[in-house]
């Protein structure tokens, strides 16, 4: 069974925002960014990638977790620059002006593969040329290193710690100074 199920579920009830849940935060693993690219992704009808529009939805902010540790993207808009989007999911923050940096630049543990498969997509020179093809790009390159919906939920802290066991009921040693009540055969 996955983690949720051996934790009792997610205490999420409603879909989060993203860049809200990150902020203040120890970076999130590769494992968790690269599951939220992928469903991102997968969330979005297949286009051509290009520069993003003023109007685009694919937008750091408009990342929404669902409850169930899924994540899309939010708002209205067209998906122009879904590409720009994987670099802000990978990157854990808004893209800046200008021409991005290499992901890996930024975060050291995401593997090199996927970092290359990003910055083939921001250069908008043919491979992968489509959001499908982005996702099918990302998904080989990570391989099994991306983690599923329950990871996203323990990283972004939405479960409630518990114990897998209860702890042992220990009597105390000794003379606690305590009165004792009496056994049944003793009363």
């Amino acid at each position: 069974p996955g983690i949720l199920a051996v934790f009792g579920g997610s205490s999420l009830t409603r879909e989060i925002v993203l860049c809200d849940a990150v902020r203040g935060r120890d970076e999130l693993p590769q494992s968790v960014r690269l599951r939220l690219v992928i469903d991102v992704l997968r969330d979005l009808p297949d286009a051509a990638l290009g520069p993003r529009s003023p109007g685009s939805r694919c937008r750091f902010e408009n990342v929404r977790i669902e409850p169930d540790g899924r994540s899309r993207c939010a708002g209205d808009g067209d998906v122009s620059g879904a590409q720009v989007l994987v670099w802000e999911l990978l990157a854990s923050r808004p893209a800046p002006e200008g021409e991005l940096p290499r992901v890996h630049d930024l975060v050291d543990e995401i593997h090199p593969d996927v970092d290359d498969v990003v910055a083939r997509a921001l250069a908008l020179e043919g491979d992968p040329g489509t959001s499908g093809e982005l996702l099918d790009a990302i998904a080989s390159a990570a391989g099994d290193l991306a983690g599923d919906e329950d990871d996203v939920i323990v990283a972004l802290a939405l479960t409630p710690p518990a114990r897998l066991e209860p702890e042992p009921v220990t009597a105390p040693r000794g003379n606690t100074g305590a009165p004792r009540a009496p056994t049944p055969a003793e009363a």
